[in-house]
């Protein structure tokens, strides 16, 4: 599945990769990490840096972004703030920048 990956810009393969997770049985699952990935693209952050912003470990936000652990309602929710984006946001709601 990664291998059709290669050569994508960023965002395109984040976006093909989302279509490809959405049409997983568990939708439900992929949503919110497939939103993750979205608005990571959309900001430019990589995985590493929002372990780093949310105080986890790569491969535990890892695990959560790619879909193989869900998120927790507490995760979604520091995940949000460490993106300064709403959690409506991450469950496919347009963007919205957080005030401080």
């Amino acid at each position: 599945m990664f291998q059709s990956l290669r050569g994508l810009t960023r965002l395109d393969a984040t976006s093909k990769l989302a279509a490809m997770r959405l049409s997983e049985p568990d939708t439900k699952r992929w949503d919110v990490a497939t939103q993750v990935r979205v608005v990571l693209a959309e900001l430019q952050i990589s995985g590493s840096e929002l372990a780093r912003r949310c105080g986890v470990g790569q491969r535990y936000m890892s695990r959560r972004i790619t879909g193989e652990v869900e998120f927790t309602a507490s995760e979604i929710r520091d995940v949000a703030r460490a993106l300064d984006v709403s959690v409506s946001r991450l469950f496919g709601e347009p963007c919205e920048v957080m005030a401080r």
